[in-house]
C-alpha cells in the first residue's frame, strides 16, 4: 500500500521514499527499506500550501490538523525543496522524519518535544534524518533567530544503508539567539547510512551514546566549527556537545563499524577551557575505521583507546579517568610533544615508556603524577603541572636529579610537595622569568642527602631546608637572588 501527500498545488500523489500504514493500536509497515512499528494517532505530513511557513497552521499538514504529541510529523518535500518552518509556540509530536528536502526550524525561542522513545536504527526513535534507502538529501538545520531546543529520546541522522542526513546545529552566518538538541537517549551519526552532524553555533546534550558511523559500510561525521560574523567570532562555549554515555567513532558499543571523523576545530581561547568541543562522561573508542581531530577547543573524556586516528594539533585534550602512556603503544604515539596551544590533562599517571619521548616546549601538560619508564622528559618551555602527588627531583626522578628553569618555564605542584635531595641529590635552579609553585618544598628532605635551590624567579610554597615536615633531614641550600616570595 502506497502512502500519500498533498502537493502544494491541492493535487494528490504517490510518495516512494515513505509509506505509514495509520491505525488506532500498534501498526508494522516497512517502508523504502525501513520497518515501523507505531502507536501514533495519525501521521501528519508537510505539504507547506498555506504558504505561511507556520508549524502551527493547519493548512500547512495533510491531515488538515497540527501535530500533536502523539502523532509523527514527516518533512519530505524533495530533494529540491529548501524552506523554512516557524515554531510560533511550544510545539510537539511524538516522532520528526526528515526525508528528502533542506528543513530549517525556525522560532523566537521556542522548542520542540518528540516523545519518540525507539532505539537507534529502530525506527521509532524521535528524530530520523535521512530515513529510507532513496533519502539521499534529508536535511534539518536548526535554526535561524535562535530555534530554542529540539527536545527528545534518541535520535539517528542516516537511518538506513543509501539514505544520507545532515543535522546542523545553528545557521552560519547568524549570530541571534541560541539554537539546541537535547537528547536523553542515544544519537547514532551513520547508523546504517550516511550522517553528519555540524555545529555552527548553539549545543547539543546526549544522554546516552554517541556513535559515529555505527555499523559496518556506514559514514558518519561530527563537525564542531567556529563561525563569525563581521569578526564578531562565536561558537565556543555557545557550541558544546556534551555526552553522558560513551562515544565510539567508527563503530558502536558492539564493536567496530563503518567510518567515523570527528572535528574539533575553532578558536576557543574566548570560551575558557569548559566551553567549546565536546565533553564525554564516559569512555571515548577510535575503531579502526574512525578519525579525531582536535585542532583547538576541547576534547574530554574518561578515557580513550585509539585503534584508529587521533591527530592532537591544538586545544586540549582531558582524561578524567585514567592515565596515559608515551611509548609504542601509546594513545599518542612515542613521540609526544606540546607546543604552543597544545594542553593535555591527564587524571592519572603519565609514564614515559622505553623508546618514548615527551617534550613540553611551550604547551602545558597537567598530569596526576609523572613517571619514568626508561624514556626521556623533555620540559623547554610552557607549563608542567603535577596535581595529584609529590615531584622529587633526584636520582631516578621522572625530570633527573638536576632541573635548570628558565624564562617562560612555570612548575605547578600546588596541592603537593616538591623535594629537591629525597635520599641521593637534586638540585634545582629557578631562572630568571620562571615560576614554581608548590604546597611544601623539601630541600635535602632525608638523612643522607643533599638539595639545593638557587631563586632568580618566583617561588611560592612553605618551605623546608635540611629536613621535611617531621624533622631534621639530610643537608639543604636555599639561595635567593630576587625578591621571590
Amino acid at each position: 500500500m502506497k502512502g500519500t501527500c498533498i502537493s502544494k498545488s491541492g493535487g494528490r500523489r504517490q510518495r516512494a521514499p515513505w509509506a505509514i500504514l495509520t491505525l488506532a493500536a500498534a501498526v508494522s509497515a516497512a517502508v523504502a527499506g525501513v520497518t515501523y512499528a507505531t502507536t501514533a494517532n495519525s501521521t501528519d505530513n508537510w505539504t507547506g500550501a498555506a504558504s505561511d511557513g507556520k508549524f502551527s497552521t493547519v493548512g500547512n499538514w495533510n491531515t488538515g490538523a497540527v501535530p500533536t504529541a502523539s502523532d509523527i510529523a514527516i518533512f519530505g518535500l524533495g530533494a529540491a525543496q529548501s524552506y523554512e518552518v516557524t515554531l510560533g509556540a511550544a510545539s510537539h509530536s511524538s516522532q520528526m522524519i526528515v526525508d528528502n528536502n533542506a528543513l530549517t526550524l525556525a522560532s523566537a525561542g521556542y522548542g520542540y518535544t518528540l516523545g519518540g522513545s525507539g532505539a537507534v536504527g529502530s525506527g521509532t526513535e524521535s528524530l530520523i534524518v535521512g530515513n529510507g534507502s532513496t533519502d539521499t538529501a534529508a536535511n534539518l538545520t536548526l535554526g535561524t533567530g535562535g530555534f530554542g531546543t529540539l527536545t527528545g529520546v534518541n535520535a539517528t541522522i542516516g537511518e538506513t544503508s543509501g539514505s544520507v542526513g545532515t543535522l546542523t546545529i545553528g545557521s552560519a552566518g547568524s549570530i541571534s539567539g541560541t539554537s539546541s538538541l537535547n537528547l536523553s537517549g542515544a544519537l547514532a551519526v551513520g547508523y546504517g547510512g550516511n550522517g553528519t552532524l555540524t555545529f555552527n553555533a548553539g549545543s547539543a546534550s546526549v544522554g546516552g551514546d554517541l556513535d559515529i558511523a555505527a555499523l559496518s559500510g556506514s559514514i558518519g561525521k561530527v563537525d564542531i566549527e567556529l563561525s563569525s560574523v563581521g569578526g564578531c567570532s562565536f561558537g565556543g562555549g555557545a557550541a558544546a556537545l556534551q555526552v553522558g554515555g560513551n562515544l565510539h567513532v567508527g563503530g558502536s558499543a558492539a564493536g567496530a563499524g563503518g567510518t567515523g571523523t570527528l572535528l574539533i576545530n575553532g578558536t576557543s581561547a574566548q570560551y575558557g577551557s569548559g566551553g567549546y568541543g565536546l565533553q564525554v562522561t564516559g569512555a571515548a573508542t577510535i575503531y579502526s575505521g574512525g578519525s579525531v581531530t582536535l585542532n583547538s577547543g576541547l576534547l574530554e573524556a574518561a578515557s580513550i583507546s585509539n585503534s584508529g586516528t587521533l591527530n592532537f594539533t591544538g586545544g586540549t585534550l582531558n582524561l578524567t579517568n585514567s592515565g596515559m602512556t608515551v611509548g609504542a603503544s601509546g594513545l599518542l604515539g612515542a613521540n609526544v610533544t606540546l607546543s604552543s596551544g597544545q594542553t593535555l590533562q591527564i587524571s592519572g599517571t603519565t609514564t614515559v615508556a622505553s623508546g618514548g619521548a615527551l617534550t613540553i616546549s611551550g604547551g602545558e601538560l597537567d598530569t596526576g603524577a609523572l613517571g619514568s619508564g626508561g624514556g626521556s622528559i623533555s620540559f623547554t618551555s610552557g607549563t608542567l603541572g603535577i596535581t595529584n602527588s609529590n615531584l622529587i627531583i633526584d636520582t631516578g626522578g621522572p625530570l633527573g636529579n638536576d632541573v635548570s628553569l628558565a624564562s617562560g618555564q612555570t612548575l605547578n605542584v600546588k596541592n603537593h610537595d616538591i623535594v629537591v635531595g629525597n635520599t641521593t641529590a637534586g638540585t634545582l635552579a629557578i631562572g630568571s622569568g620562571a615560576h614554581v609553585n608548590a604546597y611544601k618544598m623539601f630541600i635535602g628532605a632525608q638523612t643522607g642527602s643533599q638539595g639545593s635551590v638557587t631563586v632568580d624567579g618566583t617561588l611560592s610554597g612553605a618551605i623546608f631546608v635540611g629536613g621535611n615536615a617531621t624533622g631534621a633531614g639530610g643537608t639543604g641550600t636555599l639561595t635567593v637572588n630576587s625578591d621571590a616570595f
